[in-house]
C-alpha cells in the first residue's frame, strides 16, 4: 500500500527528468574565438538567478546546443549549498552553465517550479545530506542527484501546490521588506552600543593587534576557480560579517604542501586586508569550527593569545565606529587597493 495520496508516485529525479553537468572552466584551452556567456554556482540563488555578474567562456559550435539552458530548465548547485535551485525564464541571447551546476529538464507533465520548491524543502529539512560527498564543502554528484525520491502528483496538484506557496510567499516577501527596515534601524543601535562599550574602555587598557597575536599570516596567492582539482580557497566573499559563509568556494588550480599550513582552526580571526571598496577592508569573522581549508592572500589569518584577546571581543572590537575609524583611514592612506 502506497503512503502517498490517491493519484500520486514515487519517482527518482532520473525517472522524471532529463540531468546533466555543465561544462568544466578550461582557460588553458580557450582560442578566444567561441566566447559565450555561462552561468556559475554564485548567480544560482533560491528561487532567483542572480545575474549581476556573468562571466563568459569558450565553447566550441559543436557543443552550443549540449551545454545551453532553455526556458524551464531547473539550474541545481552541485557544491557548496548542495540544492540550491532557480528556474531559468529565459532569454532572447544563448546562455550555457558551468560544471559546477546541474541542469534539470523535466519530462513532460513535471514542473520545474515543482520541483525547485520540493528541493527547498530538502534542504532545510536536511533530506539531501545523506546524498551528499564531501566534509567541509559538501558535493551533490549527478548519479546521487538521480537518486533522490520525488512524491510526484497530479499536474493539476502540481500547479496547485506552486500556486499556494507563492501565495504565502508573497505574502512572507512584504513581511521580509518590514523586517528589513526594522533591522536598518537596529543596526543603527548597534552601532551606537558597540561605539559605547568600546569607547568606555581605559585607553590604558587597548593594545595593537598584533602584541595579542600568537600567528598572523597572509593567505595563498595560488590560481583559483570553482573546477579547481586542489584545496577549497576562502575568499573575500566568504568572510561575512561575523560568520563564514561557504556558498560561494573555488579551488587552487594546483596542489602545494604549503597550503595545509594555511588550514582554518576554530577560533581563528579572518581579517579581509585588501580591496577596492573601502568598507570591506577590515570586515572580519571568527571560526566556529575546523575548515578542511585554506585561504587567500586579499586575508589575514589571526591566531589570538585567548590569554589576552577572546576572538569572539576581537570581532566586536573590529566592527565599533572607533576601530573601524582607525581602519579606514590607514585604508585612505593607501594607494590603489
Amino acid at each position: 500500500m502506497s503512503d502517498l495520496p490517491h493519484g500520486w508516485e514515487w519517482a527518482t529525479f532520473g525517472e522524471i527528468a532529463e540531468t546533466s553537468l555543465g561544462k568544466m572552466l578550461d582557460r588553458g584551452r580557450e582560442t578566444g574565438t567561441n566566447q559565450v556567456p555561462y552561468l556559475r554556482n554564485v548567480n544560482v540563488q533560491w528561487g532567483r538567478l542572480d545575474l549581476s555578474s556573468v562571466f563568459t567562456m569558450d565553447i566550441p559550435p559543436e557543443q552550443l546546443s549540449t551545454y545551453e539552458v532553455k526556458s524551464g530548465d531547473l539550474l541545481v548547485c552541485e557544491g557548496g549549498e548542495i540544492g540550491r535551485c532557480a528556474v531559468w525564464p529565459g532569454s532572447a541571447t544563448y546562455m550555457a552553465f558551468q560544471k559546477a551546476l546541474h541542469r534539470v529538464r523535466p519530462h513532460t507533465g513535471i514542473s520545474a517550479r515543482f520541483l525547485r520548491y520540493f528541493l527547498e524543502w530538502q534542504s532545510v529539512s536536511g533530506q539531501l545530506i545523506p546524498y551528499a560527498t564531501g566534509s567541509t564543502i559538501k558535493h551533490l554528484p549527478q548519479q546521487q542527484l538521480r537518486r533522490i525520491r520525488v512524491p510526484v502528483p497530479t499536474q493539476n496538484e502540481q500547479r496547485r501546490i506552486v500556486a499556494a506557496l507563492e501565495d504565502h510567499i508573497s505574502r512572507l516577501d512584504v513581511g521580509r521588506s518590514n523586517l528589513a527596515t526594522a533591522m536598518r534601524k537596529i543596526g543603527a543601535a548597534r552601532d551606537a552600543a558597540l561605539a559605547s562599550a568600546v569607547a568606555t574602555c581605559p585607553r590604558d587598557s587597548w593594545s595593537r593587534l598584533g602584541s595579542v597575536a600568537l600567528d598572523a599570516r597572509y593567505g595563498t596567492s595560488l590560481k583559483c576557480s570553482y573546477d579547481g582539482p586542489g584545496r577549497p580557497v576562502l575568499r573575500i566573499p566568504n568572510v561575512q560579517s561575523g560568520r563564514i559563509d561557504l556558498s560561494d568556494i573555488k579551488y587552487t588550480v594546483t596542489d602545494s604542501p604549503d597550503l595545509t599550513r594555511l588550514a582554518i582552526q576554530k577560533d581563528d580571526l579572518l581579517i579581509i586586508r585588501t580591496n577596492g571598496t573601502k568598507g570591506l577592508i577590515g570586515r572580519s569573522a571568527v571560526a566556529q569550527k575546523d575548515f578542511d581549508c585554506s585561504f587567500a592572500s586579499y586575508l589575514i589569518r589571526i591566531r589570538l593569545d585567548r590569554s589576552q584577546l577572546l576572538p569572539g571581543w576581537a570581532q566586536i572590537c573590529l566592527q565599533s565606529p572607533p576601530v573601524r575609524r582607525q581602519i579606514e583611514e590607514l585604508a585612505a592612506s593607501s594607494a590603489g587597493q
